[in-house]
């Protein structure tokens, strides 16, 4: 005969692996999460880009003060919504980079027959830089998107001066 006592541990025991094991994160909290894991996937992909002042009497370095760091998914899509044409709009931009400062893109940026654009990146990237306003009436800022006629990524610039002149250089990939 079976013992009581054995039938009772027994259903104890059964019933205690069977319940869930509270944790900190519930389904409810999975079911109420902002992102799918698509979206976490592409913003772990994602890369960042400090830009800062220039140090050195040419303006050509990226070591100085921090000026803000710009996402490259986030430049792209300013990229995309920008296009690639040169002007047709009323701020100017986008508009053909003439790289006079001789910056050093990647493939297939660098190869011949493709033309480089540029387009301004509001710092904060909240919102695209209003390509349809009038030149003069906002100020693009010193940071610039640099892209293909496909939509390729070159790079991400500043512009040395306070008023957001002269030859850009490059702001540097951030390190995971």
């Amino acid at each position: 005969m079976v013992n009581v006592k054995s039938l009772l541990f027994l259903a104890f025991a059964a019933s205690a692996i069977a319940a869930p094991i509270d944790s900190e994160i519930t389904e409810a909290d999975v079911a109420q999460a902002d992102t799918t894991p698509l979206e976490v996937s592409s913003t772990l992909l994602d890369t960042s880009y400090h830009c800062k002042k220039s140090t050195d009497k040419a303006k050509t370095n990226n070591s100085g003060a921090l000026i803000a760091d710009i996402s490259k998914k986030k430049a792209m899509e300013s990229a995309k919504y920008a296009g690639a044409t040169n002007g047709g709009t009323l701020s100017g931009y986008p508009k053909v980079f003439e790289n006079k400062g001789g910056l050093q893109f990647a493939k297939p940026c660098n190869k011949k027959g493709h033309t480089v654009y540029e387009f301004p990146i509001v710092i904060g990237q909240k919102s695209n830089y209003p390509k349809d306003s009038k030149k003069g009436n906002t100020n693009p800022g010193p940071i610039r998107v640099y892209y293909d006629q496909y939509l390729n990524f070159c790079g991400i610039g500043t512009k040395p001066n306070n008023d957001n002149s002269g030859a850009p250089h490059l702001c540097k990939a951030a390190l995971l």
